[in-house]
């Protein structure tokens, strides 16, 4: 199979979600370095965004998403199922901190996916903007949650 980089490979067991245009990233350690080609997200049954933007950000030095490193969007998601979504490469070191931000741009429905809210092993935060038609390239902090992981990861 192919090589996984960053993320949470199971089906987490906590429904969590945001409206269309609020945009949530979720910190991640790398287990390994190399070229990110692909991230699979898992959607749960009573999404109803028709539009799915997810990327990958980096760290900046106060612990919060950073810059957009790279970033795809997934049209017709299929709802209760792992959907993948290619990416534009971008080249991930092991052990480095890094954000799979999720976003149903503004319209499109609202995001539902799964996490471990409020009892999670690391942080999530939302945008501080609420009206996103897509990821921004450099990341407002909005609220942080101790949510993480969602079920989202990313392979060469």
């Amino acid at each position: 199979g192919a090589l996984v980089l960053l993320g949470e490979r199971d089906v987490q067991a906590t429904l969590d979600g945001n409206p269309g245009g609020v945009a949530e990233a979720f910190e991640y350690i790398a287990t390994s370095s190399g070229i990110a080609n692909q991230v699979y997200v898992y959607i749960d049954g009573s999404s109803t965004a028709t539009e799915v933007n997810v990327g990958i950000y980096g760290n900046s030095v106060s612990d919060t998403p950073d810059t957009l490193l790279t970033q795809a969007t997934l049209t017709n998601p299929v709802n209760g199922a792992w959907n993948a979504v290619t990416l534009p490469p971008v080249s991930v070191t092991g052990a480095g901190r890094y954000w799979i931000a999720v976003l149903a741009p503004s319209g499109t429905g609202n995001l539902r996916f799964r996490d471990r809210a409020g009892s999670g092993t690391a942080a999530a935060q939302v945008s501080a903007e609420s009206d996103l038609v897509s990821l921004p390239p450099s990341w407002s902090a909005g609220n942080t949650f101790s949510d993480g992981p969602t079920s989202a990861f990313v392979v060469e």
